[in-house]
């Protein structure tokens, strides 16, 4: 499915804008309904965040979908179309009109939340743990979103920033433990774990700035190889196939993660879709025992399997061949640029 064309964050909120006025037109009662999920305030705040983000650090965000461009497509035949007098006529396009305001309002909301957890991750990446919990907590107290941004974001982000402040704490916790040797080790193996997901968020931060190094080395930190000879030979690499799609899902929160899905003329292992078509995409290939990881990477040119990402509208991807070895996990990487 083709899902361009994009559009900019300011570019769905004045089109939000555009449908709510249609909305108005053909009911003035619409919104009274409180059963609806975003009501008038709920769309107001987006419209109005979503006009004052025209760039961020001079880049423009971008999303595209269907129903998004579909929406848009159509305000000009809605413009133009006269108030019919039959009122349950005009309730039926307003709903229409309204599922169309859902789309634009959602997009809107989640471009927001990618921006603002984009910029605090920033923020924190190079902070002590107690102070990045400082600067989360006094960013989780304030109450300066509560009436000018989409409830939805805001209880959205402040889930997020409790789950950060929550894994901050107990990194915190486990360095005041006094403990044997051996159990240390093994705390030590789960802080390194636990921190490639909480400092920074080292596998997102990394991604979204291009440092493909170290998100590979925060990558391979976090992959403590599970019973290797307890899996059988043909189970392998459909086992290291989930147990890595585990440790990626939740911590690429700014992306779409697919799983064995068809692309060009075969089916890619793992693909990290973009919300935000100015970052780079992400497709793994999974190998185990002797296969080199050179051939993964052919394989993922050769059967283009960025097809789907090209057709998405990403214009660079790092395609990462991982190799499940006995003892160590093998990666090799080459960076692909769409046209």
């Amino acid at each position: 499915m083709e899902y361009g064309p994009y559009y900019s964050i300011y570019q769905l909120a004045r089109a939000a804008e555009k449908i709510l006025l249609q909305i108005d037109k053909f009911s003035l009662s619409f919104f009274t309904d409180k059963n609806i999920p975003y009501d008038r305030k709920e769309v107001l705040c987006s419209i109005q965040v979503g006009k004052t983000i025209k760039s961020v650090d001079k880049k423009v965000p971008l999303t595209s979908h269907p129903a998004i461009h579909y929406a848009i497509k159509g305000i000009e035949f809605y413009e133009k179309k006269e108030v019919e007098n039959d009122r349950d006529a005009n309730e039926t396009i307003s709903h229409k009109l309204y599922m169309d305001l859902i789309w634009l309002t959602s997009s809107i909301t989640n471009l927001i939340f990618e921006i603002y957890v984009d910029a605090t991750e920033l923020n924190i990446q190079d902070k002590r743990y107690d102070e990045a919990i400082k600067y989360l907590t006094i960013e989780r107290q304030t109450d300066k979103y509560n009436n000018t941004h989409p409830q939805k974001f805001v209880e959205k982000y402040r889930e997020y920033l409790n789950k950060r402040i929550k894994d901050l704490k107990e990194l915190i916790e486990l360095d005041k433990l006094d403990i044997g040797i051996e159990l240390k080790e093994i705390i030590e193996s789960y802080k390194l774990g636990l921190e490639v997901n909480v400092k920074g968020r080292n596998l997102l931060t990394p991604l979204l700035a291009k440092d493909y190094e170290l998100l590979i080395e925060n990558l391979k930190n976090s992959l403590f190889i599970p019973s290797y000879h307890d899996i059988q030979k043909d189970e392998k690499e459909k086992y290291f196939h989930v147990y890595l799609l585990g440790i990626l899902e939740g911590r690429l929160n700014l992306y779409n993660l697919k799983s064995n899905k068809e692309s060009g003329f075969g089916r890619y292992d793992i693909c990290a879709f973009p919300i935000n078509k100015n970052h780079p995409g992400l497709l793994i290939e999974i190998k185990s025992d002797r296969t080199k990881g050179s051939t993964a990477l052919t394989q993922i040119k050769s059967n283009n399997y960025v097809n789907e990402l090209r057709i998405e509208g990403v214009k660079e991807v790092l395609a990462l061949a991982i190799n499940f070895k006995p003892k160590e996990v093998i990666t090799e990487y080459e960076i692909i640029f769409l046209e």
